[in-house]
């Protein structure tokens, strides 16, 4: 089977992808999230570097008058970034094959509270389509496959290896500790349900930590700890994942084979 991963669209549905999920030779098309987004993404950055540069990365700490002026901002971005993502759904939906995807951190679903880094009101899971699978915390079989959709993405201000990481007031280690307890159990779970480990290709967004996840400007790893353990753990054949722009490649972690798709939004 030829499977086309994909990920980090944002926006937009390059000419070069479309024409990708249209090959006779593609099976199926795997999409490791972040459909969210588009061309205001650069002013939405640099706003959120100066405002959490000041104040800190939780809205609740901030100013009366910068959280009005930064849910004005956040309302229209939700919009745009809605109405790009419904365009891109609207696509697919009509490619006649079979796509398998998880939100990353620019995806709005029905069960997570909403930030500015989503696709607003139009919720990703919810989106009808014969040949659309939101397959979030599911497992799916595929031929002798089983493909495992874990989006796997908490963020900075989540993750307890990066907390000192956080400027102003930080959220508690219990609390993102119970999360991080969690999410393995979830994942646990699922992987238990498959007796053979070697026939798991685990789709998420963010790659496991330590590989294809190094953010130069911080000198630092910034994957999913969670993700590694686990592919550490259960030895699964692939692991497909996104979020790292400029770290499209393979890499492996034991016997696992890790792909990093890259980004999308460019082809």
């Amino acid at each position: 089977m030829k499977f086309l991963c994909i990920g980090c669209l944002h926006g937009k549905l390059h000419k070069r992808v479309l024409k990708a999920m249209k090959r006779k030779d593609i099976d199926l098309i795997l999409i490791a999230g972040d459909f969210g987004g588009g061309s205001f993404q650069r002013e939405c950055r640099e706003y959120e570097s100066k405002i959490v540069g000041k104040y800190g990365v939780i809205a609740k700490f901030w100013p009366k008058k910068v959280i009005k002026e930064y849910r004005k901002k956040e309302k229209r971005w939700q919009k745009l970034s809605a109405r790009n993502t419904k365009k891109i759904f609207n696509v697919l939906k009509k490619i006649k094959k079979q796509v398998y995807y998880v939100h990353g951190n620019w995806d709005s679903i029905s069960n997570k509270k909403h930030t500015f880094e989503n696709s607003g009101d139009f919720l990703i899971d919810k989106v009808r389509g014969k040949n659309l699978h939101f397959i979030h915390n599911k497992i799916v079989k595929i031929s002798r496959y089983y493909l495992i959709g874990f989006a796997g993405y908490r963020g900075t201000v989540m993750k307890d290896y990066l907390r000192n990481d956080i400027s102003g007031p930080k959220p508690s280690l219990k609390y993102i500790m119970g999360i991080d307890k969690l999410l393995r159990k979830r994942l646990d779970k699922l992987f238990k349900r498959i007796k053979d480990k070697s026939k798991i290709i685990l789709l998420t967004h963010d790659p496991p930590y330590n590989t294809l996840d190094y953010l130069k400007p911080r000198n630092k790893h910034y994957g999913e700890k969670i993700t590694r353990d686990t592919i550490r753990k259960y030895k699964p054949l692939v692991c497909i994942c996104a979020h790292f722009h400029e770290y499209q490649g393979k890499a492996k972690i034991g016997k696992t084979l890790i792909v990093n798709t890259g980004y999308a939004h460019n082809g």
